[in-house]
Order: C-alpha cells, then sequence, then structure tokens
C-alpha cells in the first residue's frame, strides 16, 4: 500500500547556484580581454545574484570575492588601487553586499514560512486522509494519493474504508472547489460518512447521510461559488462476501480489473 506522500517534485535547480561565480569569471575575461571595459557594474551583480540562492554567509563571501577580484583587476591595469573611479566601484561593491545580505534574510524568512505552510498542510492532509489498513476482512487493500496540481499539498479528493458490523463499506470521491472551502467540503463528507457507516444498516441511508450533510454545509456558507459540489462512490461488501453494492453520484465509474482485462 503506497502512504500519501506528496510527490517531491520541487528539487533544487543546480545550475542558478552557478550564476554568481559565473559572473566573476565573465568579469575576469573581459578584463584580460578588452581591459577598457569597466567590470565594477557587473561585479556589482554577484552579491545580489548570490542574495536568494546563498545561505547569508556565502552571500556575504560572494561580495568580498568580488570586491577582491575587483581589487585585483584594478591594480593589474593601473598599478593602483586609490583612485576616484576605483573608491566609486569598491563602496558601491560594498553597498550592493549589504544590501544583499539583508535581502537574503528576507528570503530566508519567506522560505521558512513556506516550508511551514507546506508542513501544516500535509499534516492537514494526513489527518483528513488516514492509513487504509493493507487487508480487511480478507481483502487486500491499496491507496494512492496525487495532488492535480504539482505545488498543492490540500487537494479535493477522497477516500475512506471503514469496517463494520454491517460490511466492508468504502468511499472514495473528488470536492470540485479550491482552498478551505475544498477542505471543508472533504472533512464533512469523511465526517458524515464514518457516523452514517456504523450507525445505518443500508447503504441507501449512508449516501442520503452524506447528501443531507453537504448540503447543510453548502446552505450555510455565504458566498459558496455554485460550481462547488462533491462526486463521490460508495461501496458496501456484506460480511458473508454474497453482495457487492455501489452507489455512485456523478463520480467517474469505478474499474474492475480481473485476469488481463
Amino acid at each position: 500500500m503506497e502512504r500519501y506522500q506528496p510527490e517531491r517534485r520541487f528539487r533544487r535547480i543546480v545550475w542558478p547556484h552557478a550564476l554568481p561565480p559565473a559572473v566573476v569569471v565573465v568579469a575576469v575575461v573581459i578584463d584580460l580581454v578588452w581591459p577598457p571595459f569597466n567590470t565594477f557594474p557587473l561585479l556589482a551583480t554577484v552579491s545580489v545574484t548570490a542574495a536568494p540562492l546563498y545561505s547569508l554567509a556565502w552571500t556575504v563571501t560572494s561580495g568580498a570575492v568580488a570586491l577582491l577580484t575587483g581589487w585585483l583587476l584594478s591594480f593589474r591595469e593601473s598599478g593602483e588601487v586609490i583612485s576616484r573611479p576605483n573608491v566609486i566601484g569598491f563602496t558601491t561593491l560594498v553597498t550592493l553586499t549589504v544590501v544583499a545580505a539583508f535581502l537574503n534574510r528576507m528570503f530566508a524568512r519567506e522560505r521558512e514560512q513556506l516550508r511551514t505552510s507546506r508542513q501544516v498542510a500535509e499534516a492537514v492532509q494526513r489527518a483528513m486522509l488516514p492509513t487504509v489498513p493493507e487487508r480487511v476482512r480478507g481483502l487486500a487493500m491499496a491507496t494512492r494519493y496525487q495532488a492535480a496540481q504539482v505545488e498543492a499539498l490540500i487537494g479535493g479528493d477522497l477516500y475512506a474504508v471503514h469496517d463494520t458490523p454491517h460490511g466492508l463499506r468504502m468511499v472514495i470521491g473528488d470536492v470540485r472547489g479550491k482552498g478551505t472551502q475544498s477542505a471543508t467540503l472533504v472533512n464533512t463528507l469523511l465526517g458524515v460518512f464514518h457516523a452514517a457507516a456504523l450507525q445505518t444498516p443500508d447503504l441507501p441511508s449512508v449516501v442520503q447521510a452524506a447528501e443531507i450533510q453537504v448540503r447543510d454545509l453548502k446552505a450555510r456558507e455565504e458566498d459558496a461559488p455554485y460550481e462547488d459540489f462533491v462526486t463521490a462512490v460508495f461501496v458496501e461488501i456484506l460480511p458473508d462476501r454474497s453482495a457487492f453494492r455501489m452507489a455512485n453520484r456523478g463520480h467517474p465509474a469505478p474499474l474492475l480489473v480481473h485476469g488481463a482485462g
């Protein structure tokens, strides 16, 4: 059984991290090939480029490397460092390095807030869709959850399996909605299904209880978009496995896999 795990596509792209050293190399090459060219504006971008990519220490280090590179190139060309153009260039490099350090702290806080939000979203999703047992009454169970959007940790899909005195009851559904509205509908449907599956003796009563609760929720919400709705398939397998019952409420038809088809 595959536990709920959002697909980790947020892989770090390697090549942007090579931009700051690449800018330094380009500046050195240009200065060697075309000495009249002023490379200070190019070196000034090194620390700013490093700010969203590196840590604070490496951002400051990149600015120091750019400053040292500018000093060496200036000394190579004129043999002197203290000149008005060079002082202006060095001052610009130092100022932009300080600015890059502040930007780096801002980016770090935003990344931490985003990471916390993702962790909370994943915890909510795990709470709404708990682990399904691998076997129930001798039947093998397998689940897989994947949000439609790559960066979405909370989606509108739902599923649940309950072993009740009336038989094995399952539901799989999809909420048409976004954000907290979608999460509320998912939580409402799963909650009423859990209660009805344990208490009601027949599958139609379970479906009716879910429909009543969802309609009541939408009726009590202000400014609820009309396109928000829930589709679901309810399944019941009797304790003696003498019957398999299914109620489909607008959901794509389930597939029966047997043999090679």
